[in-house]
């Protein structure tokens, strides 16, 4: 056989690591979208949470802002209710605060312990440093390909 010809087993051992590579970057586009999903839903509920507090607070502090300096809060104003309201939006603040400083801490630990295993594995030397990209310098070579010599025949 010459050079346009592939031997059959040759071509379906190729086809199969195709179909594997498409499969795989399937599932990794799936399993983004899902993460993008998750995302998404808890953005929303953050933000509706938000959306009631805000306005539960401009029901309780919005005639105050509107009514001039000396008189009167309008008929319908409960001060109990806006010291409620202002209490919970403080207590989310907090919570808030602590979430992000409690996040921050374990991010902080995180990268020391994986530091430490670094250096005990010996992966923070320069040549592993060197090394990070070789995927993307690496020539494709399908798995059942045969080393193709100067004269252009198979050996």
């Amino acid at each position: 056989m010459r050079f346009p010809f592939i031997w059959r087993k040759t071509a379906e051992a190729n086809e199969q690591v195709w179909k594997d590579e498409a499969g795989r970057r399937l599932r990794r586009a799936e399993r983004a979208e899902r993460e993008r999903d998750t995302e998404r839903f808890g953005r929303q509920r953050l933000n509706g949470m938000y959306v009631a507090l805000f306005d539960e607070y401009e029901q309780a502090f919005g005639p105050l802002a509107e009514a001039p300096a000396g008189e009167p809060p309008v008929a319908g104003f409960d001060p109990e209710r806006a010291r409620r309201a202002a209490d919970r939006i403080a207590a989310l603040r907090d919570g808030c605060e602590r979430a992000q400083a409690e996040l921050a801490a374990e991010k902080r630990r995180a990268d020391g312990l994986q530091k430490q295993l670094d250096d005990a594995l010996g992966l923070n030397t320069a040549a592993v440093a060197a090394g990070e990209t070789w995927q993307d310098r690496r020539e494709k070579r399908m798995q059942f390909d045969k080393p193709v010599t100067a004269e252009g025949a198979a050996s």
